[in-house]
C-alpha cells in the first residue's frame, strides 16, 4: 500500500514537472519571438532609412545634371525611395512601402518637407 501511494505521488509530481517545463518553454519561445520581432523591425527600419538616403542623393544628382526639374524632385525622391525599398524587401507591396517611407521621414535627417505626403 505504501508503494502505491509513493507511485501515485511520483506520477503526480512528474505531471507537475512536465507542465512546469512546458510553461517555461512556451514563455522562452514568446520572449524569443519578441526579440526576433524587434530585430526584424530594426532591420526593416534600417532598410527604409537607407532607401530614403539613396533616393535623396540619387535625385539630387539628377537635379544637378538637369535630368529632373527641381520642382519635381520631391515626387521623384519618394518614387525612387519606394522602388529602392521594394527591391530590398521582397513581398512588400507599394502601398506599405510608401507608408513606411513617409512614416520614417519625420525621423529622417532629410526631413519630411523634402517629400510629398503621398503619391496617388
Amino acid at each position: 500500500m505504501f508503494d502505491s501511494i509513493i507511485h501515485s505521488l511520483l506520477e503526480s509530481l512528474g505531471v507537475l514537472i512536465a507542465t512546469g517545463v512546458t510553461a517555461l518553454i512556451v514563455q522562452s519561445m514568446a520572449r524569443l519571438k519578441i526579440r526576433l520581432s524587434a530585430e526584424s523591425e530594426a532591420a526593416l527600419r534600417s532598410k527604409v532609412q537607407s532607401a530614403i538616403a539613396y533616393a535623396e542623393e540619387y535625385v539630387e544628382n539628377l537635379v544637378k545634371t538637369h535630368v529632373v526639374v527641381a520642382a519635381d524632385s520631391a515626387k521623384a525622391k519618394l518614387t525612387e525611395a519606394v522602388g529602392n525599398l521594394l527591391a530590398k524587401v521582397p513581398g512588400l507591396n507599394r502601398v506599405d512601402a510608401e507608408k513606411l517611407i513617409t512614416e520614417e521621414l519625420g525621423k529622417s535627417p532629410f526631413g519630411a518637407s523634402a517629400y510629398p505626403a503621398a503619391v496617388k
